[in-house]
């Protein structure tokens, strides 16, 4: 009896070890999530040569919010076009496959490229280096919260290193792919993202593309020039968006290098993030 008093003694013991570990990995994964979008951020700065101090450092709120949902469309897309990849770890951990979730999550996995695959054909341009960092980054999300859900803490820890590198290489040298992305979430909330808008500073109207509109700033690039004009929101300036103000600038560079570049504001770039979750 005593043996088997220490046996359940032990047996509770690194059941309560296995606990704290498995917190540890959820929380470690959940603080990256949550500044996956701060570093995408950063890269689309880069790629565009600025940085908005304001945006981190007054638009608290803001970010935050725009943040989550960034994260939440970078979860309903990975576990939309790879669901199936879950049920296929727990079959690996557990050693049982339960059919009806693999079925499930292939349905909705198939819905989901179906969409995607419609959609990209039915637009005028494809960029495929968007859609391959977008794959593959949901690919590997899916992966890793099948692992936290099925698997190990020390599996957890190894899938959130190997995600986190992997992750991280992606963004850094896809940078163009990720910056396209960014914009096209900006471009969707009407706060950026080559948006066409109307500047109104002081009675003096220009036409072009915003990059950024922080809480202090329109990050502004006039016509088809390449410089960027930081213009501070305050007194007699002010800017509404269109959807010609690009057409109807003096000559037509300025269109033709958004449709170059696969500008979000385009017509035929792919799928929005307003419309289907972290855009394709």
């Amino acid at each position: 009896m005593e043996v088997l008093a220490q046996a359940r003694k032990r047996i509770a013991a690194e059941g309560s070890v296995n606990v704290f570990w498995r917190a540890v990995s959820f929380l470690i994964s959940s603080i990256y999530f949550a500044n996956l979008p701060v570093i995408l951020f950063l890269v689309y700065m880069h790629e565009h040569r600025f940085f908005s101090y304001d945006f981190f450092e007054k638009g608290v709120f803001g970010m935050k919010v725009f943040f989550l949902l960034f994260v939440v469309m970078i979860l309903i897309t990975s576990l939309g076009l790879f669901a199936f990849v879950i049920p296929l770890i727990g079959w690996k951990a557990k050693k049982r496959l339960d059919v009806g979730d693999l079925i499930g999550a292939l349905l909705v996995s198939l819905f989901m490229w179906v969409v995607a695959i419609a959609t990209y054909i039915s637009a005028e341009s494809v960029n495929l280096e968007r859609l391959g960092y977008v794959s593959t980054v949901s690919l590997l999300v899916a992966f890793h919260v099948g692992v936290l859900l099925y698997c190990k803490p020390r599996t957890q820890f190894i899938s959130w290193l190997l995600f986190a590198t992997l992750s991280l290489v992606l963004t850094f040298k896809m940078e163009a792919a990720v910056a396209n992305v960014v914009g096209t979430a900006l471009n969707g909330f009407g706060s950026g993202g080559n948006i066409c808008v109307v500047v109104n500073a002081n009675g003096q109207e220009m036409r072009g593309t915003a990059l950024m509109v922080s809480p202090e700033y329109i990050y502004f690039r006039q016509g088809g020039g390449s410089s960027i004009a930081v213009l501070k929101r305050e007194g007699g300036v002010h800017f509404s968006t269109e959807s010609d103000a690009c057409q109807r600038q003096t000559g037509t560079g300025s269109e033709e290098s958004q449709n170059k570049q696969g500008a979000p504001g385009a017509p035929g770039s792919g799928l929005g993030a307003a419309g289907s979750g972290l855009a394709l």
